[in-house]
């Protein structure tokens, strides 16, 4: 990725060009005449100014100790501060992550009261929420957002855009696997105890 393209698709750029059409505008206009060119220079230069300032550079905060509910405050402030900002279908998966996190945290709870840990799915959610998802939308926010959209990126043939929404697909269903994987055990129990009644009753139907 060039630094002039990010330059040319950067909101400062895009504002500054817009802004610069005055200059010509006027000209036609018959309100100006030679220094046509004067006033697209100032226009582009007060339009680049005015979107280098609202441009966030963004950082997406990441910490190293969390708690249970450290991690889902965490994920829903990732989600308040940066929703607006992603495209819709990454903030269906970020929304659907949450979700898998809510249900898995009655069950982390569980497991951390009986045995003193949480589980190695907790790993799982972990790595996902604290690392792999700030790193990837960290990445992609930094980005001018009509460059993240058009610009695509050597032989992949994806602009950022698409190529965001497919690792955010990818780390959705490694925790939707991860919950299923969680609940395993008592899917198996409840089963079992579905077995045993079976047998148990249908015995004591044979005397009736």
């Amino acid at each position: 990725m060039s630094k002039l393209r990010l330059y040319f698709y950067g909101p400062g750029n895009l504002i500054g060009m817009a802004m610069a059409c005055l200059g010509p505008i006027l000209l036609f206009a018959g309100v100006i005449d030679r220094a046509w060119w004067l006033v697209s220079l100032g226009a582009y230069g007060a339009g680049w100014a005015a979107g280098a300032l609202f441009y966030e550079d963004v950082v997406v905060e990441q910490k190293v100790a969390m708690t249970l509910e450290d991690l889902q405050r965490f994920l829903s402030k990732l989600l308040a501060e940066h929703g607006k900002k992603l495209p819709q279908e990454a903030v269906a998966h970020l929304q659907s992550i949450h979700n898998s996190l809510v249900e898995a945290l009655p069950k982390f709870h569980e497991l951390f009261e009986r045995s003193g840990s949480p589980g190695r799915e907790w790993v799982t959610f972990r790595q996902v929420i604290v690392s792999y998802l700030p790193q990837t939308l960290g990445n992609y926010l930094r980005l001018p957002p009509t460059y993240a959209a058009m610009h695509k990126i050597g032989s992949t043939g994806k602009t950022p855009k698409v190529l965001l929404i497919e690792q955010l697909t990818v780390m959705d269903m490694e925790l939707q696997a991860a919950v299923k994987q969680l609940f395993e055990s008592d899917v198996t129990q409840m089963l079992a105890t579905s077995k045993f009644l079976e047998q148990k009753f249908a015995k004591a139907t044979d005397f009736v």
